[in-house]
């Protein structure tokens, strides 16, 4: 599950947004799924999100390629590319060295 904090903000009280997070995540770890929480600088839940994520990790582009790299536990750069033969976008992850 993939979701836009930046897109939920304006939206919902923080409150609410909070608890819908968090409720959110008690399910999906139940359930031994994955949720990734996309947020901007702006955020401003990103710090308390932070504190309480199993991983928190930097994705940007540089020179032309997506790359990402964990910040909580420190992580390599690792390079995004999407594989299509599936018939849907499936994330390989390549190390940059």
């Amino acid at each position: 599950m993939m979701m836009g904090l930046d897109v939920l903000e304006p939206v919902f009280e923080d409150r609410e947004l909070q608890y819908y997070t968090s409720r959110t995540s008690q399910l999906i770890r139940r359930n031994g799924d994955h949720r990734g929480i996309a947020c901007g600088n702006s955020a401003r839940l990103r710090n308390k999100l932070r504190d309480v994520c199993d991983l928190h990790a930097r994705c940007e582009v540089i020179d032309d390629s997506l790359v990402i790299h964990g910040l909580n536990p420190p992580g390599p750069v690792v390079h995004i590319e999407y594989d299509y033969r599936r018939g849907f976008p499936y994330p390989t992850f390549t190390p940059v060295l």
